[in-house]
């Protein structure tokens, strides 16, 4: 019965609802990478879509290699406090990358810019195939005193030593305010 909702939420999240309005400045990163901000570089990918937009990607690369991790951080975006959200993306690590790892997480926070709470990590396969997209979706709900969220989407670096460069594409990037009646029975 896990598996079914799994499944179905996954379903869902990847069929991101017409009707249904992004909450991100920008998750398709069709022309440029507005709305994101990073501590490592962020560039606009003009040739490189993941299948669903088909455009370009945000291309995020770190520094160096020290097994931790380099987000890309959304512009702030509001909330409802308690309130669920679909949340969704797709990510591509070129071969030459040692990323071995991607994921993403909601950070929380209230009327005054204080961190109330983060979401659970939805994250890819460690290791999966390089040089392919993938996709993850999740639900997350908003702390009952949140009134604002940022999501962070989030490479893995490699082992510390490593020469390679890390880097990794995002596209397709979402958080939808939840449609559908969501409940923890089985």
């Amino acid at each position: 019965m896990k598996l079914m909702r799994y499944v179905g939420l996954m379903w869902l999240g990847l069929m991101t609802p017409a009707s249904a309005q992004n909450l991100l400045a920008n998750g398709t990163f069709d022309t440029d990478v507005s709305g994101w901000f990073a501590f490592t570089t962020i560039t606009h990918a003009s040739d490189e879509g993941a299948p669903i937009s088909g455009q370009g990607s945000l291309l995020n690369t770190g520094v160096f290699n020290n097994n931790s991790s380099f987000p890309a951080i959304s512009d702030p975006f509001v909330v409802t406090p308690g309130h669920w959200y679909l949340t969704g993306a797709s990510y591509k690590v070129p071969a030459a990358s040692p990323v071995p790892w991607a994921w993403y997480q909601i950070f929380w926070y209230d009327a005054g810019e204080l961190e109330v709470g983060r979401s659970d990590m939805v994250s890819g396969v460690f290791g999966a195939p390089k040089d392919q997209w993938h996709d993850m979706a999740g639900l997350s709900q908003a702390p009952a005193n949140a009134a604002t969220g940022e999501l962070r989407i989030y490479l893995q670096t490699a082992e510390t030593g490593n020469p390679d460069v890390p880097f990794g594409l995002w596209d397709d990037v979402f958080v939808l305010p939840d449609t559908v009646f969501y409940s923890n029975f089985d």
